[in-house]
């Protein structure tokens, strides 16, 4: 989206979140669309149409993808001369302090596998990822 330029046009503000930024930010850290509208409360065709450059969404509702996105780990860069991007956020961990093995194995399995005692098989619904995940509801 860019700025509009004639005389008397009134000036837009940039995209919290670019359709490119989007994919880019689920490829970090695989998940599907699916997930991302669950986790965003948006619904999957207009994040389908998003990503696909097909429909431009309002401000609030780039806000609830992007809001999800960083719960989940993403940090967003500015565009600075080399265009808007993506990356993992680092981990607040000082190099002389390696992780416990009890914390290797909570990151390679999500806290409710911990709890049943181990690895499970990620399903059609993939890893878990925190931040996106929430608890299952007992039937």
């Amino acid at each position: 989206m860019k700025a509009a330029t004639s005389p008397g046009a009134r000036l837009t503000a940039p995209p919290l979140i670019t359709p490119d930024q989007c994919r880019a930010a689920r490829g970090l850290i695989d998940i599907s669309r699916n997930r991302l509208a669950a986790a965003s409360g948006v619904s999957l065709a207009s994040l389908y149409q998003f990503e696909n450059d097909e429909r431009r969404i309002k401000p609030r509702t780039q806000q609830l993808i992007r809001s999800a996105l960083e719960v989940a780990g993403i940090e967003f860069i500015p565009e600075d001369g080399g265009g808007p991007g993506v990356r993992l956020r680092r981990k607040d961990r000082t190099p002389s302090a390696p992780p416990t093995a009890a914390e290797l194995e909570r990151r390679m399995v999500g806290p409710e596998e911990e709890a049943r005692g181990g690895h499970e098989a990620d399903g059609p619904a993939g890893p878990t990822v925190p931040g996106l995940d929430t608890p299952k509801r007992s039937a």
